[in-house]
């Protein structure tokens, strides 16, 4: 089921997913934003950033290749699905 944070964009989310409370998502982005140095900036001279660390991973979630809604949601989908094999893989 998906919620307001997270769109449901061709198939059921995998199980494991779910909102944060308000609390726990100030304290996470709290702690973001100290890890990577996040800047939320929304001018040209302040793109939203990070310090990425090493190794790392970026997906480009550009959609000018994608003929319909159902392609996008197949990368969201595979998106979602790399994430939670890796989180699931680091927390072992």
């Amino acid at each position: 089921m998906a919620t307001n944070i997270t769109r449901d964009f061709t198939s059921a989310l995998t199980s494991g997913w779910s909102e944060l409370g308000k609390d726990m998502e100030a304290k996470h982005w709290a702690m973001f934003k100290d890890k990577f140095g996040f800047r939320p900036g929304t001018k040209p001279d302040a793109w939203p950033a990070i310090a990425e660390p090493s190794p790392s991973m970026t997906f480009d979630l550009g959609t000018d290749g994608m003929r319909t809604r159902f392609a996008f949601g197949a990368v969201v989908d595979a998106i979602n699905a790399e994430a939670l094999r890796v989180l699931r893989h680091r927390l072992r």
